[in-house]
């Protein structure tokens, strides 16, 4: 959903063969830009400062402002570089990105509300590898949870405080053998973050409070299944991208979509059980 100024929402659709459409208020489809093709639509879109930014690995990203969708790079108030990541974050005032074909311990974020300024003003780049030096993890997911900018790496979670100004951007903690390895597998539900790690679904806040991976995590009780399936989407293509999940808040659950498998598996959040999931 791209949202405007007035808060109106219009329907965006990316579709696999280098296509956009806007849906209109009687379904009807306009094109909105034409590409290259593209072998997956497996793109990441934002809300940010009255337009809407995609981004995937290894395609160029693009902005749409309600009347025109075009490349970033093509924009009027493009400078720097962009990364072409594959995550993106809208938090603090800006954009944040990690996760390309060649780099995925690199963090950059954009100008102070200029989402296609990459250089000068307050934009900047963080390297992990200066965070730790030893057993640095490739970066897969960004949030913004109590505060804190929070990196998921696939096996490793670096939190830092002071967002909002990055020059006085400070390392929080670093909560090492539980991370995230599906990018849209994370859903913010406003007290809390659910993810998709190598070892089940996890909350984030109870990662936190217990600094290491949970020894009880919401989907064990279908954790030898649940892993032996997301085992098999990485034969499939050699990856998770594909991994996708929701949370629907008037039925409290949290969907988490395996497509090539043609399963789900829904987490009713309501109420635990007796031991936790």
């Amino acid at each position: 959903e791209y949202i405007n100024s007035v808060g109106a929402t219009e329907l965006i659709v990316v579709v696999a063969s280098g296509y956009i459409y806007s849906v209109g208020e009687d379904n009807s489809a306009v094109l909105i830009y034409t590409g290259l093709d593209w072998s997956e639509a497996e793109w990441k879109a934002v809300n940010f400062n009255n337009k809407v930014y995609f981004f995937q690995r290894g395609h160029a990203p693009i902005v749409y402002d309600g009347s025109t969708c075009v490349n970033v790079t093509l924009a009027g108030a493009y400078t720097g570089t962009v990364q072409e990541a594959n995550e993106v974050l809208a938090a603090y005032g800006r954009l944040w990105t990690i996760d390309t074909l060649t780099n995925k311990t690199t963090l950059k974020w954009s100008d102070l509300l200029i989402g296609e300024a990459w250089t000068g003003g307050s934009a900047g780049s963080l390297d992990l590898h200066t965070v730790y030096a030893d057993g640095v993890r490739p970066g897969v997911a960004l949030a913004s949870f109590n505060n804190k900018l929070v990196i998921f790496c696939d096996k490793t979670i670096i939190l830092y405080d002071g967002a909002d100004d990055p020059s006085q951007m400070t390392l929080s903690d670093i909560i090492l053998g539980v991370g995230c390895i599906a990018r849209d597998s994370v859903i913010h539900m406003g007290s809390d973050i659910l993810f998709l790690s190598d070892s089940g679904v996890r909350s984030l806040g109870r990662v936190i409070s217990e600094k290491s991976a949970p020894l009880n995590d919401l989907s064990k009780n279908v954790r030898d299944s649940l892993l032996a399936d997301v085992s098999s989407l990485e034969s499939i293509d050699g990856s998770y991208d594909e991994i996708a999940a929701g949370y629907n808040e008037k039925d409290g659950y949290y969907l988490l979509s395996l497509p090539s498998l043609n399963k789900s598996y829904c987490f009713d959040l309501k109420q635990r059980l007796q031991d936790g999931a």
